[in-house]
């Protein structure tokens, strides 16, 4: 079945209906199919294409799974405590350094590589003393706190990188995992004396 340039135009466009009709019946003919199965397909794609529109560039990469989130204009550099221990950060625009305690240890045991994803840090975080002791984790930002989850890095399916370029992709893994109490690594930022 050949079908030429005219029948991919726009049917019904800024035309009478008399023409309408006749084009709409036109172009039936050539694909074999009814008027009304025309007309039905005309009114999705005007339906398909108004709702793309009215989605919008940022719902659409939402609705492919690009999310992309706005960022938070706080600085998080400083000394955070944490409820495994004091915590230093410091971001350079949307990189995260740092390092932390870990109970009763008064030195730094590991440090933090990230990027600030919206209002949320994504991080790997390894003890300097054990190359085997890495993982991944995250945390939400809210203001004079940060609250999340860590992990290790064979109980996530995904890399580091991974998560930085598709946040989301991290949410998705949680889902499926349940994270218990003792992985919670929240973090409230002290006050400059």
């Amino acid at each position: 079945m050949n079908i030429n340039s005219n029948d991919k135009a726009d049917v019904g466009a800024g035309q009478t209906p008399a023409l309408d009709y006749l084009n709409k019946r036109q172009l039936a003919a050539r694909l074999g199919v009814s008027v009304q199965i025309t007309e039905e397909l005309t009114a999705a794609r005007k339906e398909r294409d108004a709702l793309w529109k009215k989605l919008g560039e940022t719902q659409t990469k939402a609705a492919l799974g690009f999310i992309e989130r706005k960022s938070l204009t706080c600085d998080l550099t400083g000394i955070w405590e944490s409820n495994f221990g004091d915590v230093r950060l410091i971001q350079d625009g949307k990189t995260v350094i740092g390092s932390y305690q870990y109970r009763s240890f008064t030195r730094w045991v590991g440090e933090i590589k990230g990027k600030v994803v919206g209002n949320r840090v994504i991080f790997h975080w390894q003890w300097k003393d054990y190359s085997s002791m890495t993982g991944i984790g995250y945390w939400d930002i809210a203001g004079n706190t940060l609250k999340g989850y860590w992990f290790s890095g064979f109980e996530l399916p995904h890399s580091f990188f991974d998560y930085e370029s598709k946040p989301d992709l991290l949410i998705a893994d949680l889902k499926s995992m349940e994270a218990s109490k003792d992985r919670v690594w929240n973090l409230k930022k002290l006050e400059k004396k």
